[in-house]
């Protein structure tokens, strides 16, 4: 085969394109312990809510509902984000595979002359 268009070891690579298709996997794995990391930090937000004033006096309340708002729009916002990097992970997952795939089927055919 020639080295211009299959690289060693899990790489793709043309004169304009080198994949490393292991650290591909390695980015869609580390992307996913991310979107899990954020999702437990998440959960456990959440747990603390309703946040409960310390008194019932007008500034304790109004900081205790401050502070479960900001709580509330943070986790919400951490869900979306924690979503965002599940599809992403996933896209690159599948694009790694894709590619894969296609070498393969791209060195079968070199090697058969089809």
């Amino acid at each position: 085969m020639d080295e211009n268009y299959f690289g060693g070891s899990g790489t793709v690579a043309t004169s304009t394109l080198h994949m490393d298709l292991v650290e591909l996997k390695n980015v869609s794995r580390e992307l996913t312990r991310i979107a899990d990391d954020l999702e437990r930090a998440r959960r456990l937000a959440e747990r603390e809510l309703p946040t409960v004033a310390s008194g019932r006096d007008e500034v304790s309340t109004t900081v205790a509902h401050t502070i479960e708002s900001v709580t509330r729009a943070h986790c919400s916002a951490a869900g979306r984000v924690v979503a965002d990097l599940r599809l992403s992970a996933r896209a690159l997952a599948d694009h790694g595979e894709l590619v894969q795939a296609r070498d393969a089927d791209l060195a079968g055919r070199l090697s058969t002359g089809s």
